[in-house]
C-alpha cells in the first residue's frame, strides 16, 4: 500500500500546483478590482439603489393601504373645518375669496 500512497501523492502534486496558480490568479483579480473602487462611485451607486428601492416601495404600497377616517383621523373636509381656512378673512394678506378657496380644494 506504500506504493499506492506514493503514487497518490505524486498525482496530487500537479493538481495542487494548478489549484494554487488558479487561486493566485483570482486573488490578483480581486486585488485589482478592490484597487479600482472609488468612494464616490460607491456613494453614487448606493444613492441610486436607495432611490430605486424607495420608488419601488412607494409604487408597491401606494393605494394598497386603507385608513378609515373614523380610526385614523379626519377626512379632508373635517380637517379643513377644524383648521379653518384663509377664505374671506378680513385684513389677512393670505386671504382668498370663497370661490378661489373652492377652486383650490377641487384642484
Amino acid at each position: 500500500w506504500r506504493g499506492e500512497l506514493t503514487n497518490a501523492v505524486d498525482a496530487l502534486g500537479p493538481i495542487a500546483k494548478a489549484e494554487y496558480i488558479s487561486a493566485e490568479r483570482r486573488l490578483k483579480a480581486c486585488q485589482r478590482e478592490l484597487g479600482a473602487i472609488s468612494l464616490e462611485r460607491l456613494k453614487d451607486n448606493a444613492d441610486a439603489f436607495c432611490d430605486d428601492f424607495c420608488k419601488a416601495l412607494k409604487d408597491s404600497i401606494q393605494g394598497s393601504i386603507i385608513a378609515p377616517a373614523n380610526s385614523y383621523g379626519e377626512t379632508l373636509e373635517q380637517e379643513n373645518l377644524a383648521a379653518g381656512s384663509f377664505a374671506d378673512i378680513q385684513g389677512c394678506p393670505m386671504s382668498v375669496s370663497e370661490r378661489t378657496w373652492e377652486h383650490l380644494l377641487q384642484a
